[in-house]
């Protein structure tokens, strides 16, 4: 396989360091990233998984003159359900 698993164990895709509130945090800045003064907005809310999305979309926004506005909090789901917890044996 290439590239191999063990050269893929450090490839993470992260949102930028001022895009997100940690766990502990209960507020933080709302950045644009790409073109600010773009006609297009598009609104990335969620959790850490988010950063995936940015690093795929970020090059494409700014080919297209638009800009990314990310909402998110590590470890806060964007939804209301209950996660049952296996290692606990309970929610």
């Amino acid at each position: 396989m290439s590239p191999s698993l063990e050269d893929l164990w450090g490839d993470v895709s992260r949102a930028p360091t001022k895009c997100s509130a940690d766990r502990d945090q209960t507020k933080h800045e709302i950045y644009a990233l790409g073109d600010a003064g773009a006609n297009r907005t598009i609104v990335l809310f969620g959790d850490s998984h988010m950063g995936v999305w940015i690093e795929l979309l970020l090059p494409a926004a700014r080919a297209a003159g638009w800009k990314i506005v990310p909402i998110m909090k590590a470890g806060c789901l964007p939804v209301n359900v209950t996660v049952w917890r296996p290692e606990l044996a309970r929610p």
